[in-house]
């Protein structure tokens, strides 16, 4: 039917139904920007030594795998970011257990499937978390429960490029992590200017 499909308008615009995956997650943006108060803080990290620990460890882990391991032993130093908010009860919820989710663009959309219990992973088994809930969401073969459940999220943009940019917060959680691309930058150390990798966290 013609709501099912493009149509051209006399303008010569052309007009797509907003539906499925794509309705849904215009629905939560919006929703979090109209219920959150977003504020965006970035931090130049260096990251030389963990590409060099990368490299001649032989390593295939990707940094992202070291950022998520690390927003997780720091959730738990700062629970207050692993909460959310009711606000009906006027009260905040703080999470025991960390859920973490990992922003994966798909030809759909950016979905969000989560690592449950996050907090008993070590780094190795976060790789595999990682790169098995990626190829099964790009393949559309994710549970429904690995869609849900999260209480704190991981927006990897470096692929994107440009300094930074600030993610949404993925409702109803309190906080995202957006983490960009290494970029090889001469940076001081001491008095000596030298290359090093060099990273945003917003």
């Amino acid at each position: 039917s013609m709501s099912q499909t493009a149509r051209t308008c006399a303008s010569g615009w052309l007009r797509k139904p907003l539906r499925g995956l794509r309705k849904a997650i215009a629905h939560r943006m919006s929703l979090s920007k109209k219920t959150a108060a977003h504020y965006t803080y970035v931090e130049e990290v260096d990251v030389t030594e963990l590409e060099a620990f990368r490299q001649y460890g032989k390593m295939e882990l990707s940094p992202l795998v070291f950022f998520a391991w690390a927003t997780v032993q720091a959730l738990k130093q700062f629970p207050e970011l692993n909460s959310s908010l009711d606000d009906e009860h006027s009260e905040i919820i703080l999470k025991e257990k960390i859920h973490l989710g990992i922003a994966v663009e798909t030809k759909d959309g950016l979905m969000v499937p989560v690592i449950h219990h996050a907090n008993l992973l070590t780094i190795s088994e976060f790789d595999y978390k990682i790169k098995d809930l990626a190829e099964r969401a790009r393949d559309r073969r994710l549970k429904p429960e690995e869609l849900g459940g999260g209480t704190f999220t991981i927006s990897s943009l470096g692929k994107w490029g440009g300094l930074m940019a600030t993610p949404i917060i993925n409702y109803p959680e309190a906080a995202i992590l957006g983490v960009h691309s290494i970029q090889k930058l001469p940076r001081y150390r001491g008095e000596f200017l030298m290359p090093r990798s060099i990273l945003n966290l917003s």
